[in-house]
């Protein structure tokens, strides 16, 4: 799932107690997911369409949503009066009621919808040499609610649950002999200004990969946290890397929980933080959200969410990764 804005229906809507003008409601998106929002009581009647904007929307600078401006227009997850609000859910507008659009109809571009990248320094970006190699995935976890299929995939399934760290995610690979270093979304050239080329450097990551031997074109995938990355909120002296993927460019692959493991201890690597792992998963949705509201960077510091996946990276007939995220509604970014 791409898209970040939806055509989407409303299935429920429940009154909040505590609150005179507010409700909740469940919003079907079709490929775009299955949403809980806040909406205000008398604005959208349950079996309406609406317009659906996914978390990390960042939306365009117009009267329509002028209401954004003091959240500077990015759709973010809160909470309102203790109802968790995953989504902005808004009513249909004329000229998209006019063209008689299905549920799940992806409207990211009619709406002028961009997705958020969390900022890093200038003075830590390096140069850049290009755009991120087309033979490895980027970095960027579905939501629980806009992948229910993956959910279901999973059950009584192994599995393992990571802490979801706030950082600035990197991958350095090999690939035909050549050792490459990016960030998100670009490969860097290696400049003493570049943070991502200063990590590589200092956890031997050129020499981990060649030596790893699984497969000759391997990709390894971190998140960067520490000083001066969003607000540091692991509060830790310096940066360091926490690696969370590894994926071999040979097979179109990822790597197992247990290659993961092998890897990091092998060679002194720091690995995210693992919460919970076991034989068949057979949690609830309502308990995984339970499970991301209580996780802790340190004491009285919530950290972001958590990560679920597969045990063995498995893969579905489309090509999606059994992985998601599920955000903690207290967390607050620093950044």
């Amino acid at each position: 799932m791409d898209g970040l804005a939806f055509i989407g229906k409303i299935v429920e809507k429940n009154d909040i107690p505590t609150a005179d003008y507010l409700a909740t409601v469940t919003v079907i998106c079709g490929k775009g997911g299955k949403w809980k929002s806040v909406v205000k009581k008398d604005e959208i009647p349950l079996g309406s369409l609406v317009e659906v904007y996914l978390p990390d929307s960042i939306l365009p600078e117009i009267p329509k949503f002028e209401f954004m401006r003091q959240r500077r227009f990015r759709v973010r997850q809160s909470k309102f009066k203790g109802e968790i609000s995953s989504c902005l859910v808004m009513p249909l507008g004329e000229d998209l009621s006019a063209k008689n659009l299905e549920i799940g109809t992806d409207i990211t571009e009619i709406r002028g919808v961009k997705k958020y990248e969390k900022p890093v320094p200038l003075s830590m970006r390096g140069e850049v040499v290009g755009k991120f190699p087309e033979f490895i995935p980027k970095t960027d976890e579905p939501h629980l609610q806009g992948a229910l299929h993956l959910f279901e995939q999973l059950k009584n399934n192994p599995y393992y649950i990571t802490l979801k760290y706030d950082g600035c995610s990197g991958t350095a690979y090999i690939k035909d002999g050549k050792f490459g270093v990016c960030s998100r979304t670009l490969e860097l050239r290696d400049t003493p200004k570049s943070l991502w080329w200063a990590m590589a450097k200092k956890y031997n990551l050129e020499a981990a990969i060649r030596d790893f031997m699984i497969t000759p074109n391997l990709a390894v995938q971190f998140e960067v946290i520490g000083e001066k990355v969003q607000g540091n909120p692991l509060g830790i002296k310096g940066n360091e890397i926490r690696v969370f993927d590894l994926f071999n460019i040979d097979k179109a692959e990822y790597g197992s929980y247990s290659d993961l493991l092998w890897f990091t201890q092998k060679y002194d690597i720091p690995m995210v933080k693992t919460l919970a792992s076991g034989a068949e998963f057979d949690m609830t949705e309502k308990e995984l959200y339970d499970f991301a509201e209580g996780v802790e960077y340190r004491p009285g510091v919530p950290g972001e969410g958590i990560v679920v996946r597969r045990t063995h990276g498995h893969k579905l007939m489309a090509g999606e990764r059994v992985s998601f995220k599920v955000i903690n509604p207290k967390y607050k970014e620093r950044g």
